[in-house]
């Protein structure tokens, strides 16, 4: 049955061993190098071996392409006999009921074990190219090992090149292992590493690949030549580089992204020698022919899963002994081959020697799924050969669980059978379920197959021909979504369709003008019929016939992708779940748009975290497809009145990722255990501190009674009678149920009226103790003060000043009274009066009252308590009982707050007019009737205001004088507020007294008018300072004060004005009292009056003479530049209005007081900052730039100084200082600071201005 060419095969030899042993043994493992012969000669081996049996001989490849030319391979060497061979691939059926050969993916077979799970139809099976270790394959190998006792009559044969074969025969219970030699020629292996010590992914990899092909050809090699190369971008470019350098090579790139017609080139003979530039899809998938030399990188895309940032990656990585091995089996078939490795030996001996099998770093949900699915029991007592680590197994568990495919017990639930059921990756089946809920499932299939199958989209080796297709390409993008351009580009090429029908040659030519790889587009094309298919046999799915929105789509995936999600933090950086940095990939639509949040398709890592197939999305659809999973935290409960509800800050994440903070919520309607601290914090807000919007009589009625007992503990001045709030909050705690918690709640419990009984204080229920009737007595609500009832207020609130006891006072009674029946206050509080009295008597005096206590008591006993003044009263019974007089002087006039009666002046409403604790003053300022007139038109010097309205004064005599009077109607409230002030007459030499309701002009007027008075005491000294004035205001001097006064004279009073207001600065605010008017005084007749003014005058004109200094070199320096024809810009004003800014011309009338030092600091640097101008005036000017803001801010806010309060007049002031500050660190920083400034604090100190005014 063997053909003529395969009889030189190197299996041949071994044809009779291998029927021998396949008939004795259930399992047998052929190891055979490659180019062996055993992928082809096997199944016709079987052929012959079992003639008579009819099913089926299944040999299963990694790869299509491998299942697809192997199959044509066979048919073609068997001849007549081609119709016994078949292939089936995903969405291919290529077999028949004749079949019997039948080659196919290892993913169809594991897809038959659903509707087979025996695998009856077969007697035969050869799992092919098991050294690769796919996930498929491990889980193919512990599948068959677990049927193989209910299968006694089925064959299973191993075939794997020389690498670890004997994991495979103990796998099977030490299964046989037949060798087979596999090259034909000898292939010598030549190391070439780099010189640098430096790893290949360090260095220029691609430069040593260069040399190397260049040195190779310029041997002139018989054959072609095989570079292994790690990723598709360094094909690309080493591509490019070959381009000039080799134009007699015919160079051809090999990866997986590539158009099936650039693939084929691979095998055309041509008479240019080839270099085939690939992955390590050479490595094993494709059998490349003609090849005789290989040069091995030594590096590959390996993929795998981080079960901790559970992702998967696909870095560049040192492959292992065997794949090195498998490379160099690449070439040595067609003559003597030479394989040289671009890493050293001792590199090659430090490698794993086999590549770690895919079971151990991939995600293995959808493997677990299909395990529960079959029923095949758990994946860690599954017989795999290398079983997974249980971390991995865990991670899978809980992805399942995240998509609701298995419950917390590890069963499939009614989704995860479902899901079980589609043929495609889980996350993408958990899509399409959703989908059917959100009635966007015709949108959602066309999407889900896309994204489970490769890119259509392809990429074209040459240059000209890929910028075309990412031109095609971006024909189908959408603004915001990756998986819309899917969607896109399957309607614009159905619109293109004519006659509404589908066929293969219209997709070609679609494909062959877009850049669309026509395989991929035809899978694509068929996986969506088959989730169609095998969707539409359910009821639950529904194709929709609307067309679905953007939210509803992107809903639908969310809950497969809830883990692919990233948030914007900066530029185009994004920061994922699980704390993972990630970037939109480059290729993406949105790579440029960077949306604030994202989902993607997949996470890819290289040499970082990519989002792959990305789309914008809402932050509050992620709070929505992922609820179930999101954790949710809450902050800074508190009660609302308004909504009579317990409120907080939620703050919603996701797997480590934020996405809601500060959402204000109902507390306790967010999850079950807030209720307890909602509860707690409804009783304390709304039931203890009254702070609800409606009434309730239960609330009233306790709040009566609980009021009525603490004004008891106001009388007593003590807190040992009502429970404090934690005894309030046991009793509401003990008596409602754990259902109340707001006062929704609260309204449904009173529902039942005996529930409203239940919430009734009983005394029992608040009080620590009952005080006694006798008590009481001593504290009444009022008292009789000449015939009339004057009520008494208590308060105990030590501190404050309403402490101790109030008496109201009707308005219309208080002149009538006798006042000094408040001194001896209520009956209860004046024994402590007493006590108090005594204590604070002189030493001398208080020592014949020992002991006190004794004392006390007397004097209680003998006093007719609340008759004629209290402190004779006191005199008379000390006299009486203890024999000696006590002196008015003796007695403390200052008592404690709650021992010092107080009085609030009411209106006959009741209502509060003037509170005090002087009650003939309170008269004296109140209305004398509540029928008095309002107030007419105030005359500010009016005796009608007050005595000493208009009083003219030439000294301070003017006691009692109020700093203010108020005003009220005959109804007792306020109309009117006058504050006093002193109106300077020169021409009479005095100030008279007078009343306005306006403050800032009696501040104004009366700083004037308190310079006179004191300019007054000191007649003699201020006319021989005046007359200094006029002898030293003269010459160049005076000529700069030309613009402030229109003459000497008025010079002259400008000057004395401001001397005057420096010599008594300290007295400038409001009226001082007489002590410190006086004492001011003394102090200047101490030190004289006349050296006084004649200092502050002399240091006055020293100061303006070293600012005309700076004004004449100001003007020099622009002269002498002109006569030397040393060109400055003509900025002259600009350094007069500096000099003017730190030494104004109207400090005189402005009263503005300049620091000698301060301005000898400013003076020196404008002094080198003119030097410096002088020789660089460009840099002066970028300088002044960085300046300017601040120095216009600060006019802008001086121009509105009248209207400024005086805080922010406060802060200008601050503000101008930091300018000054700034200004020599700017220009002369050589000037010591006084106090540290930056850009950043005058920002700061200019936004506080504009927050003040």
């Amino acid at each position: 049955m063997a053909s003529q060419s395969s009889q030189s095969l190197p299996i041949s030899a071994e044809r009779k061993t291998i029927i021998e042993t396949i008939q004795r043994y259930q399992v047998v493992v052929i190891e055979g190098d490659t180019g062996s012969g055993k992928t082809t000669q096997l199944p016709q081996i079987c052929l012959e071996a079992f003639a008579s049996n009819t099913r089926v001989i299944g040999c299963t490849q990694p790869r299509r392409i491998a299942a697809i030319s192997v199959a044509a391979r066979v048919a073609e060497e068997l001849g007549d006999l081609g119709r016994l061979v078949g292939y089936k691939i995903r969405f291919q059926d290529k077999t028949t009921t004749a079949t019997r050969i039948k080659f196919m993916t290892d993913g169809v077979l594991l897809a038959e074990t659903r509707n087979d799970p025996l695998l009856r139809q077969y007697g035969v099976i050869i799992v092919d190219e098991a050294h690769e270790r796919s996930l498929n394959i491990d889980f193919i190998l512990g599948y068959l090992k677990k049927i193989l006792d209910k299968r006694p009559d089925l064959k299973i044969i191993i075939t794997s090149a020389t690498i670890d074969t004997k994991a495979f025969s103990r796998h099977f219970a030490d299964a046989p292992i037949i060798s087979i030699a596999g090259r034909t020629y000898p292939v010598t292996v030549r190391y070439r590493p780099q010189e640098s010590d430096e790893s290949p992914e360090e260095t220029n990899l691609l430069d040593h690949c260069l040399t190397t092909v260049q040195e190779l050809l310029t041997n002139r090699p018989e054959g072609d030549i095989l570079l292994f190369l790690p990723t598709e971008r360094d094909i690309r470019e080493y591509a490019k580089m070959l381009e000039d350098v080799q134009p007699g090579l015919e160079v051809l790139q090999l990866y997986g992204r590539m158009a099936a017609a650039d693939q084929h080139k691979i095998f055309r003979q041509g008479k240019k020698i080839k270099l085939i530039v690939a992955t390590n899809i050479a490595e094993t998938s494709l059998t490349v022919p003609g090849i005789r030399y290989v040069i091995d990188s030594g590096l590959a895309r390996i993929s795998s899963y981080n079960v901790r940032s559970k992702t998967t990656s696909l870095p560049v990585c040192k492959i292992s002994q065997a794949s090195c091995e498998q490379r160099k089996g690449r070439c040595g078939r067609v003559g003597p081959g030479l394989c040289i490795r671009l890493y050293s030996e001792d590199d090659f001996t430090s490698r794993e020697t086999f590549t770690r099998p895919e079971i151990t770093r991939s995600n293995l949900a959808e493997v677990i799924l299909q395990m529960l699915s079959l029923r095949l029991g758990d994946p860690l007592e599954f017989p795999f050969i290398d079983p997974p680590s249980t971390k991995t197994i865990r991670e899978g568990y809980r992805l399942l669980a995240e998509l609701g495919a298995i419950t917390g017990k590890k069963k499939l639930t009614k989704r995860g059978r479902i899901m079980a059921d589609l043929p495609i990756d889980p996350c993408i089946s958990r899509i399409l379920i959703e989908a059917s809920a959100r009635n966007c499932l015709r949108e959602i299939q066309i999407i889900s197959a896309a994204l489970a199958i490769q890119d259509p989209r392809i990429r074209p080796a040459d240059k000209q021909q890929l910028n075309r297709a990412d031109t095609a390409h971006k024909a189908f993008d959408h603004p915001f979504s990756d998986f819309l351009t899917y969607l896109n580009l399957w309607q614009s090429f159905h619109e293109e369709l004519q006659g509404g029908r589908r066929s293969w040659s219209q997709l070609k030519k679609f494909c062959s003008r877009h850049y669309l790889s026509f395989q991929r587009m035809r899978e694509w094309f068929d996986l969506h019929d088959q989730l169609k298919r095998i969707l539409g046999q359910r009821k639950a799915f529904c194709e929709n016939k609307e067309p679905a929105s953007y939210a509803q789509i992107h809903l639908s995936l969310l809950t497969g992708f809830l883990r692919n999600l990233g948030q914007k933090v900066q530029g185009k950086n994004y920061l994922g779940t699980h704390n993972k940095q990630l970037m939109i990939f480059p290729g993406s639509g949105q790579f440029a748009k960077s949306p604030e949040w994202i989902v993607a398709g997949s996470l890819m890592y290289t040499n970082r975290f990519y989002a792959i197939n990305a789309a914008s999305i809402s932050v509050e659809w992620i709070e929505e497809a992922g609820k179930a999973f999101c954790r949710y935290s809450w902050t800074n409960p508190r009660w609302r009145k308004k909504t009579g509800t317990v409120i907080a800050e939620e703050t919603v994440s996701l797997f480590g990722l934020t996405l809601i903070g500060g959402r204000l919520v109902n507390f306790p309607k967010r999850a079950a255990k807030n209720r307890e601290i909602a509860r707690d914090i409804f009783i304390h807000a709304a039931l203890i501190e009254g702070q609800l919007s409606k009434r309730y009589t239960f609330l009233d009625t306790n709040k009566r009674r609980i009021d009525r007992w603490r004004q008891m503990e106001e009388k007593l001045r003590t807190r040992d009678i009502v429970v404090d709030d934690a005894g309030l909050f046991a009793f509401y705690d003990r008596v409602l149920p754990d259902s109340v918690y707001d006062q929704t709640s609260l309204e449904r419990y009173l529902k039942n009226k005996a529930a409203g009984r239940s919430l009734l204080v009983e005394d029992k229920d608040i009080l620590l103790r009952t005080p006694d009737d006798c008590e009481l007595l001593h504290y009444p609500k009022s008292i009789q003060v000449s015939g009339k009832k004057i009520g008494v207020d208590y308060h105990f609130t030590p501190g404050n000043e309403a402490d101790g006891i109030t008496f109201r006072v009707p308005i219309g009674s208080a002149s009538a009274l006798k006042t000094e029946r408040f001194e001896w206050l209520v009956p209860g509080l004046f024994p402590e009066k007493l006590g108090f009295l005594l204590r604070s008597l002189p030493k001398n005096v208080r020592k014949r009252l020992v002991p006190l206590s004794d004392a006390t008591d007397k004097i209680l006993d003998d006093l007719d308590y609340g008759r004629g003044p209290l402190l004779p009263s006191l005199e008379q019974s000390i006299h009486k009982l203890f024999g000696f007089a006590v002196g008015r002087s003796d007695w403390k006039k200052e008592l404690p707050q709650h021992l010092t009666p107080k009085f609030a002046l009411v209106d006959p409403r009741g209502r509060v007019c003037l509170r005090g604790n002087n009650i003939q003053e309170l008269l004296t300022e109140s209305p004398k009737t509540p029928e008095q007139k309002q107030q007419q038109k105030i005359d500010p010097f009016s005796e009608k205001i007050h005595p000493l309205a208009g009083k003219e004064y030439s000294e301070w005599d003017f006691k009692k004088l109020p700093g203010e009077i108020i005003l009220r109607d005959n109804n007792g409230n306020v109309t009117q507020i006058l504050h006093v002030f002193l109106h300077p007459l020169p021409e009479k030499a005095v100030v008279k007294i007078g009343f306005t309701t306006d403050y800032h002009m009696a501040q104004a007027t009366t700083q004037k008018g308190l310079l006179m008075l004191y300019r007054l005491q000191f007649s003699e000294g201020y006319k021989a300072f005046k007359r200094r004035c006029k002898t030293s205001l003269t010459g160049p001097t005076m000529l700069q004060f030309a613009a402030l006064a229109p003459s000497q004279k008025a010079l002259i009073e400008l000057f004395t004005d401001y001397v005057l207001n420096r010599m008594f600065a300290g007295s400038q605010t409001g009226i001082p009292g007489q002590e410190e008017f006086l004492e001011m005084v003394r102090r200047i007749q101490d030190q004289g009056f006349y050296t006084v003014a004649q200092g502050i005058l002399e240091a006055t004109i020293q100061q303006l003479k070293k600012r005309r200094e700076a004004l004449e070199r100001i003007q020099k320096i622009f002269l002498t530049s002109k006569q030397k024809g040393h060109t400055l810009p003509q900025v002259q004003d600009h350094f007069y209005g500096a000099l003017d800014f730190v030494f104004p011309l109207s400090f005189l009338q402005d009263k503005i007081y300049l620091d000698p030092v301060e301005l000898d600091r400013q003076m020196r640097g404008l002094r080198i900052r003119l030097e410096r101008f002088y020789v660089d005036p460009l840099k002066d000017q970028q300088k002044q730039e960085q300046l300017n803001p601040y120095i216009n801010a600060y006019e802008e806010i001086l121009a509105r100084k009248e209207e400024l309060p005086d805080e922010a007049k406060k802060q200008l002031t601050i503000f101008k200082e930091m300018i000054d500050e700034y200004r020599l660190r700017l220009f002369s920083p050589e000037i010591r600071s006084r106090t540290p400034v930056s850009p950043k604090k005058l920002d700061k100190q200019k936004a506080l201005l504009r927050k003040l005014y």
